[in-house]
């Protein structure tokens, strides 16, 4: 499966407390970067739905080419920002 070969996602803790999913590994070949993820971009939501597991994440990645619309929150370089993506 070509686009989780490009991809490798690692559980993100703060205080003892898993909080999200940090991209270690987002190969320039890999679907999802038109999404706009950058390699160590943490992934906190999505669509407003904190990420406790990494399954929704790995359907993204899979179903990348059917999204119509998504809403992620991230941290980037310690800063909070939301990448929306809207595919028409």
């Amino acid at each position: 499966n070509q686009p989780i070969k490009d991809v490798t996602l690692a559980p993100f803790y703060e205080d003892g407390k898993l909080t999200g999913y940090r991209f270690t590994r987002l190969g320039n070949e890999a679907p999802i970067k038109v999404l706009g993820f950058e390699r160590g971009d943490i992934i906190r939501r999505i669509n407003g739905e904190e990420v406790s597991n990494p399954q929704p994440l790995f359907e993204m990645v899979n179903k990348v080419g059917e999204i119509e619309a998504v809403s992620i929150d991230i941290i980037r370089n310690n800063e909070k920002k939301t990448i929306f993506v809207e595919i028409q």
